[in-house]
Protein backbone atom coordinates (compact mmCIF):
# COMPACT_ATOMS: atom_id res chain seq x y z
CA UNK A 1 0.00 0.00 0.00
CA UNK A 2 0.93 3.62 -0.53
CA UNK A 3 0.67 5.27 2.89
CA UNK A 4 1.09 8.99 3.51
CA UNK A 5 1.47 10.42 7.01
CA UNK A 6 1.16 14.04 8.16
CA UNK A 7 2.05 15.95 11.32
CA UNK A 8 2.33 19.72 11.80
CA UNK A 9 3.61 19.92 15.39
CA UNK A 10 7.37 20.19 15.94
CA UNK A 11 10.54 19.48 13.98
CA UNK A 12 11.56 15.81 14.19
CA UNK A 13 12.24 12.82 11.97
CA UNK A 14 12.68 9.08 12.26
CA UNK A 15 16.10 9.40 13.88
CA UNK A 16 15.38 12.16 16.42
CA UNK A 17 14.19 10.09 19.38
CA UNK A 18 17.36 8.00 19.58
CA UNK A 19 19.51 10.95 20.61
CA UNK A 20 17.18 13.81 21.60
CA UNK A 21 14.16 14.09 23.89
CA UNK A 22 10.89 13.87 22.00
CA UNK A 23 7.25 13.78 23.08
CA UNK A 24 5.57 10.41 23.31
CA UNK A 25 3.08 11.15 20.52
CA UNK A 26 5.83 12.21 18.12
CA UNK A 27 7.96 9.18 19.00
CA UNK A 28 4.97 6.94 18.36
CA UNK A 29 4.23 8.57 15.02
CA UNK A 30 7.83 8.11 13.85
CA UNK A 31 8.00 4.54 15.11
CA UNK A 32 4.74 3.62 13.38
CA UNK A 33 6.04 5.08 10.10
CA UNK A 34 9.14 2.91 10.30
CA UNK A 35 7.18 -0.20 11.23
CA UNK A 36 4.75 0.27 8.34
CA UNK A 37 7.67 0.69 5.91
CA UNK A 38 9.42 -2.41 7.24
CA UNK A 39 6.26 -4.43 6.71
CA UNK A 40 6.51 -3.74 2.99
CA UNK A 41 4.45 -0.59 2.43
CA UNK A 42 5.53 2.62 0.72
CA UNK A 43 5.46 5.26 3.45
CA UNK A 44 5.93 8.99 2.97
CA UNK A 45 5.93 11.27 6.02
CA UNK A 46 5.42 15.00 5.62
CA UNK A 47 6.11 17.07 8.72
CA UNK A 48 8.35 19.88 9.95
CA UNK A 49 11.59 17.91 9.63
CA UNK A 50 14.49 20.03 8.45
CA UNK A 51 15.69 17.85 5.58
CA UNK A 52 14.40 15.15 3.29
CA UNK A 53 15.72 11.75 4.37
CA UNK A 54 15.06 8.03 4.67
CA UNK A 55 14.56 6.56 8.16
CA UNK A 56 13.71 2.92 8.83
CA UNK A 57 12.53 2.62 5.23
CA UNK A 58 10.11 5.58 5.40
CA UNK A 59 10.60 8.72 3.32
CA UNK A 60 10.53 11.93 5.37
CA UNK A 61 9.78 15.19 3.59
CA UNK A 62 9.77 18.79 4.92
CA UNK A 63 6.47 20.62 5.31
CA UNK A 64 6.84 22.71 2.16
CA UNK A 65 7.53 19.70 -0.07
CA UNK A 66 5.23 18.80 -2.92
CA UNK A 67 2.33 16.69 -1.67
CA UNK A 68 1.30 13.46 -3.41
CA UNK A 69 -1.93 13.59 -5.42
CA UNK A 70 -3.30 10.28 -4.20
CA UNK A 71 -2.69 7.49 -1.70
CA UNK A 72 -4.24 4.32 -0.38
CA UNK A 73 -4.13 5.41 3.26
CA UNK A 74 -3.60 8.79 4.94
CA UNK A 75 -2.62 8.89 8.63
CA UNK A 76 -2.75 12.28 10.38
CA UNK A 77 -1.39 12.88 13.87
CA UNK A 78 -3.86 14.61 16.24
CA UNK A 79 -4.96 17.45 13.95
CA UNK A 80 -8.18 16.69 12.00
CA UNK A 81 -7.36 19.49 9.53
CA UNK A 82 -4.53 17.31 8.19
CA UNK A 83 -7.02 14.71 6.97
CA UNK A 84 -7.48 16.78 3.81
CA UNK A 85 -3.78 16.95 2.95
CA UNK A 86 -4.23 14.61 -0.04
CA UNK A 87 -7.29 14.86 -2.27
CA UNK A 88 -7.73 11.27 -3.47
CA UNK A 89 -7.38 8.77 -0.62
CA UNK A 90 -9.12 5.44 -0.11
CA UNK A 91 -8.98 5.53 3.70
CA UNK A 92 -8.20 8.20 6.27
CA UNK A 93 -7.00 7.63 9.84
CA UNK A 94 -6.64 10.15 12.64
CA UNK A 95 -3.99 9.00 15.12
CA UNK A 96 -5.14 10.16 18.58
CA UNK A 97 -2.39 9.42 21.15
CA UNK A 98 -3.85 11.36 24.10
CA UNK A 99 -7.11 12.51 25.64
CA UNK A 100 -9.76 12.37 22.84
CA UNK A 101 -11.94 15.07 24.39
CA UNK A 102 -10.75 17.67 21.84
CA UNK A 103 -12.47 15.72 19.06
CA UNK A 104 -15.84 16.91 20.31
CA UNK A 105 -15.39 20.65 19.84
CA UNK A 106 -17.46 22.21 17.07
CA UNK A 107 -14.61 22.80 14.60
CA UNK A 108 -13.15 19.30 14.90
CA UNK A 109 -16.58 17.68 14.90
CA UNK A 110 -17.34 19.31 11.53
CA UNK A 111 -14.03 18.15 10.07
CA UNK A 112 -14.54 14.61 11.30
CA UNK A 113 -18.06 14.52 9.89
CA UNK A 114 -16.70 15.68 6.53
CA UNK A 115 -13.76 13.28 6.24
CA UNK A 116 -15.22 10.35 8.21
CA UNK A 117 -11.85 8.92 9.22
CA UNK A 118 -11.19 5.95 11.41
CA UNK A 119 -9.74 6.90 14.78
CA UNK A 120 -6.54 5.17 15.84
CA UNK A 121 -6.47 4.80 19.62
CA UNK A 122 -3.91 3.12 21.85
CA UNK A 123 -6.05 1.47 24.52
CA UNK A 124 -9.61 0.42 25.33
CA UNK A 125 -9.72 3.00 28.12
CA UNK A 126 -8.95 5.75 25.65
CA UNK A 127 -11.65 4.52 23.24
CA UNK A 128 -14.20 4.44 26.06
CA UNK A 129 -13.32 8.03 26.90
CA UNK A 130 -14.14 9.01 23.30
CA UNK A 131 -17.60 7.48 23.15
CA UNK A 132 -18.33 8.91 19.68
CA UNK A 133 -19.74 7.39 16.52
CA UNK A 134 -16.69 7.13 14.27
CA UNK A 135 -15.06 3.77 13.64
CA UNK A 136 -12.24 3.08 16.08
CA UNK A 137 -9.00 1.10 15.70
CA UNK A 138 -7.17 0.08 18.87
CA UNK A 139 -3.46 -0.64 18.40
CA UNK A 140 -1.52 -0.89 21.68
CA UNK A 141 1.73 1.07 21.33
CA UNK A 142 5.12 -0.52 21.01
CA UNK A 143 8.42 0.44 22.55
CA UNK A 144 11.51 1.36 20.55
CA UNK A 145 14.35 -1.14 20.46
CA UNK A 146 16.71 0.98 22.57
CA UNK A 147 14.76 -0.07 25.66
CA UNK A 148 14.86 -3.78 24.82
CA UNK A 149 18.64 -4.17 25.14
CA UNK A 150 19.86 -6.65 27.71
CA UNK A 151 20.40 -5.37 31.23
CA UNK A 152 23.94 -4.14 31.80
CA UNK A 153 26.16 -3.87 34.84
CA UNK A 154 25.53 -0.82 37.00
CA UNK A 155 27.92 2.03 37.55
CA UNK A 156 27.79 4.00 40.77
CA UNK A 157 24.95 6.51 40.97
CA UNK A 158 24.17 7.57 37.39
CA UNK A 159 24.86 11.21 36.66
CA UNK A 160 21.74 12.25 34.77
CA UNK A 161 23.37 15.37 33.38
CA UNK A 162 26.58 13.64 32.26
CA UNK A 163 25.50 10.05 31.55
CA UNK A 164 28.09 7.40 30.93
CA UNK A 165 28.49 6.00 27.45
CA UNK A 166 27.46 2.33 27.47
CA UNK A 167 30.31 -0.08 27.01
CA UNK A 168 30.27 -2.65 24.24
CA UNK A 169 29.05 -6.03 25.39
CA UNK A 170 32.43 -7.63 24.79
CA UNK A 171 34.03 -5.13 27.18
CA UNK A 172 31.80 -6.17 30.05
CA UNK A 173 33.04 -8.70 32.55
CA UNK A 174 30.88 -11.34 34.18
CA UNK A 175 31.31 -9.53 37.49
CA UNK A 176 29.98 -6.30 35.97
CA UNK A 177 26.95 -8.09 34.59
CA UNK A 178 26.00 -9.24 38.09
CA UNK A 179 26.18 -5.83 39.72
CA UNK A 180 22.90 -4.34 40.88
CA UNK A 181 21.97 -0.67 40.64
CA UNK A 182 22.42 1.54 43.68
CA UNK A 183 19.33 2.90 45.51
CA UNK A 184 18.42 5.29 42.74
CA UNK A 185 14.87 6.32 41.75
CA UNK A 186 13.55 8.28 38.78
CA UNK A 187 10.40 10.29 38.19
CA UNK A 188 9.31 11.53 34.76
CA UNK A 189 5.90 13.07 35.39
CA UNK A 190 4.79 16.53 34.33
CA UNK A 191 5.46 18.94 37.21
CA UNK A 192 1.73 19.58 37.71
CA UNK A 193 0.67 15.93 37.57
CA UNK A 194 1.56 14.76 41.06
CA UNK A 195 5.25 15.58 41.24
CA UNK A 196 4.89 17.67 44.40
CA UNK A 197 3.48 14.72 46.32
CA UNK A 198 6.33 12.48 45.12
CA UNK A 199 8.88 15.05 46.27
CA UNK A 200 7.22 15.40 49.67
CA UNK A 201 7.13 11.63 50.16
CA UNK A 202 10.78 11.41 49.18
CA UNK A 203 11.79 14.23 51.53
CA UNK A 204 9.69 13.13 54.51
CA UNK A 205 9.59 9.33 54.32
CA UNK A 206 11.81 7.67 51.73
CA UNK A 207 15.09 9.54 52.05
CA UNK A 208 15.09 9.65 55.89
CA UNK A 209 14.77 5.85 55.88
CA UNK A 210 17.46 5.36 53.22
CA UNK A 211 19.98 8.17 53.48
CA UNK A 212 22.06 7.17 50.45
CA UNK A 213 19.03 6.95 48.13
CA UNK A 214 18.96 9.37 45.21
CA UNK A 215 16.06 10.69 43.14
CA UNK A 216 16.39 12.13 39.64
CA UNK A 217 13.53 14.27 38.36
CA UNK A 218 13.43 14.34 34.55
CA UNK A 219 11.74 17.55 33.46
CA UNK A 220 12.70 20.02 30.75
CA UNK A 221 10.93 22.99 32.32
CA UNK A 222 12.30 22.33 35.81
CA UNK A 223 15.82 21.85 34.44
CA UNK A 224 15.56 25.30 32.86
CA UNK A 225 14.22 26.72 36.10
CA UNK A 226 17.08 25.30 38.13
CA UNK A 227 19.44 27.06 35.74
CA UNK A 228 17.71 30.37 36.44
CA UNK A 229 15.42 30.62 33.44
CA UNK A 230 11.83 31.78 33.81
CA UNK A 231 9.12 29.17 34.26
CA UNK A 232 5.31 29.55 34.12
CA UNK A 233 3.76 30.83 37.32
CA UNK A 234 1.94 27.54 37.90
CA UNK A 235 5.27 25.69 37.85
CA UNK A 236 7.10 27.99 40.27
CA UNK A 237 5.91 26.33 43.52
CA UNK A 238 7.06 22.96 42.21
CA UNK A 239 10.40 24.45 41.20
CA UNK A 240 10.88 25.90 44.66
CA UNK A 241 10.00 22.55 46.22
CA UNK A 242 12.41 20.57 44.06
CA UNK A 243 15.23 23.02 44.79
CA UNK A 244 14.52 22.73 48.52
CA UNK A 245 14.78 18.95 48.23
CA UNK A 246 18.38 19.04 47.03
CA UNK A 247 19.48 18.29 50.61
CA UNK A 248 17.46 15.07 50.34
CA UNK A 249 19.61 13.91 47.41
CA UNK A 250 17.19 15.09 44.71
CA UNK A 251 18.51 16.32 41.37
CA UNK A 252 16.83 17.62 38.22
CA UNK A 253 17.78 16.67 34.68
CA UNK A 254 16.40 17.53 31.27
CA UNK A 255 15.05 14.44 29.50
CA UNK A 256 17.44 12.75 27.08
CA UNK A 257 17.16 10.65 23.92
CA UNK A 258 16.10 7.01 24.05
CA UNK A 259 19.60 5.57 24.25
CA UNK A 260 20.60 7.59 27.30
CA UNK A 261 17.23 7.25 28.99
CA UNK A 262 17.32 3.48 28.54
CA UNK A 263 20.69 3.33 30.24
CA UNK A 264 19.47 5.58 33.06
CA UNK A 265 16.51 3.27 33.64
CA UNK A 266 18.77 0.21 33.76
CA UNK A 267 20.94 1.90 36.36
CA UNK A 268 18.03 2.68 38.65
CA UNK A 269 15.90 0.69 41.08
CA UNK A 270 12.42 2.17 40.76
CA UNK A 271 10.33 4.47 38.61
CA UNK A 272 7.98 6.56 40.77
CA UNK A 273 4.93 7.30 38.64
CA UNK A 274 2.06 9.28 40.21
CA UNK A 275 -0.14 8.91 37.14
CA UNK A 276 -2.83 11.18 35.76
CA UNK A 277 -6.46 10.50 34.86
CA UNK A 278 -5.94 11.55 31.21
CA UNK A 279 -2.56 9.85 30.78
CA UNK A 280 -3.72 6.87 28.74
CA UNK A 281 -0.44 6.06 26.98
CA UNK A 282 1.99 6.30 29.94
CA UNK A 283 4.84 6.67 27.46
CA UNK A 284 7.83 6.85 29.81
CA UNK A 285 6.37 4.12 32.00
CA UNK A 286 6.21 1.79 28.99
CA UNK A 287 9.82 2.61 28.18
CA UNK A 288 11.11 2.05 31.70
CA UNK A 289 9.22 -1.22 32.10
CA UNK A 290 10.72 -2.51 28.84
CA UNK A 291 14.16 -1.56 30.14
CA UNK A 292 13.53 -3.67 33.25
CA UNK A 293 12.87 -0.89 35.75
CA UNK A 294 10.23 -1.77 38.36
CA UNK A 295 7.56 0.86 38.93
CA UNK A 296 5.55 2.18 41.82
CA UNK A 297 2.46 3.95 40.53
CA UNK A 298 -1.02 5.14 41.40
CA UNK A 299 -3.96 3.58 39.53
CA UNK A 300 -4.73 6.50 37.23
CA UNK A 301 -5.07 6.74 33.45
CA UNK A 302 -3.48 3.79 31.69
CA UNK A 303 -1.13 2.65 34.47
CA UNK A 304 -2.76 -0.75 34.87
CA UNK A 305 -2.41 -1.37 31.12
CA UNK A 306 1.36 -1.13 31.56
CA UNK A 307 2.29 -2.41 35.03
CA UNK A 308 1.54 -5.96 36.16
CA UNK A 309 0.76 -5.29 39.79
CA UNK A 310 2.85 -7.43 42.13
CA UNK A 311 5.08 -8.64 39.29
CA UNK A 312 6.67 -5.76 37.37
CA UNK A 313 5.80 -3.09 39.90
CA UNK A 314 3.29 -1.99 42.49
CA UNK A 315 0.03 -0.17 41.77
CA UNK A 316 -0.64 1.40 45.15
CA UNK A 317 -3.81 2.77 46.81
CA UNK A 318 -2.29 5.66 48.77
CA UNK A 319 0.79 7.71 49.56
CA UNK A 320 1.94 5.61 52.50
CA UNK A 321 1.91 2.48 50.37
CA UNK A 322 3.85 4.27 47.64
CA UNK A 323 6.61 5.23 50.06
CA UNK A 324 6.74 1.78 51.67
CA UNK A 325 7.07 -0.28 48.50
CA UNK A 326 9.45 2.24 46.94
CA UNK A 327 11.72 1.71 49.94
CA UNK A 328 11.41 -2.04 49.49
CA UNK A 329 12.66 -1.84 45.91
CA UNK A 330 15.44 0.54 46.89
CA UNK A 331 16.72 -1.66 49.70
CA UNK A 332 15.82 -5.30 49.03
CA UNK A 333 18.00 -6.84 46.32
CA UNK A 334 15.81 -9.92 46.04
CA UNK A 335 12.62 -7.97 45.48
CA UNK A 336 14.28 -5.66 42.97
CA UNK A 337 15.82 -8.55 41.03
CA UNK A 338 12.53 -10.43 40.81
CA UNK A 339 10.56 -7.42 39.62
CA UNK A 340 13.31 -6.36 37.22
CA UNK A 341 13.36 -9.75 35.54
CA UNK A 342 9.58 -9.79 35.20
CA UNK A 343 9.47 -6.30 33.69
CA UNK A 344 12.18 -7.07 31.14
CA UNK A 345 10.83 -10.53 30.21
CA UNK A 346 10.86 -11.17 26.48
CA UNK A 347 7.21 -12.25 26.46
CA UNK A 348 6.16 -8.75 27.62
CA UNK A 349 7.86 -6.98 24.75
CA UNK A 350 5.55 -5.19 22.38
CA UNK A 351 7.10 -3.73 19.25
CA UNK A 352 5.67 -1.21 16.84
CA UNK A 353 5.53 -3.96 14.23
CA UNK A 354 2.54 -5.37 16.14
CA UNK A 355 0.75 -2.02 15.99
CA UNK A 356 1.54 -1.72 12.28
CA UNK A 357 0.05 -5.16 11.65
CA UNK A 358 -3.18 -4.14 13.36
CA UNK A 359 -3.45 -1.03 11.20
CA UNK A 360 -2.68 -2.75 7.90
CA UNK A 361 -4.91 -5.78 8.53
CA UNK A 362 -7.86 -3.48 7.96
CA UNK A 363 -7.12 -3.33 4.22
CA UNK A 364 -6.15 -6.94 3.51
Amino acid sequence: MNIVMFDDSVAFDGFTAATKPLGGAEKAFAALAGALAKSGHTVTVTNRCKHALMAEGARWRPWDSTRPQEADVLIALKNPELLGSVRRVDSRILFVPGDPKFLGNAHNADLLASYAPRLLFLTERQAQEYGGRLSVIIAPPGVTKAFFSEKKGADPYPDANHPAIPMDEEDRTEEQEEELPPPHAVVTTHPLHGLSKILELWRDKIHPAKGDAKLTVYSAVLAKGVEGEDVPDAIRPVLELVISCSSSNVEVSAPKGDRVMAEAYRRSRVHLYPGHAKDFACWTLRDSQAAGLPAVARSLGGVEDVVDNGQTGFVVPDDDALANVALQLLTDDGVYTSFQAAAAAVNRRRTWATAADIVTQLWL
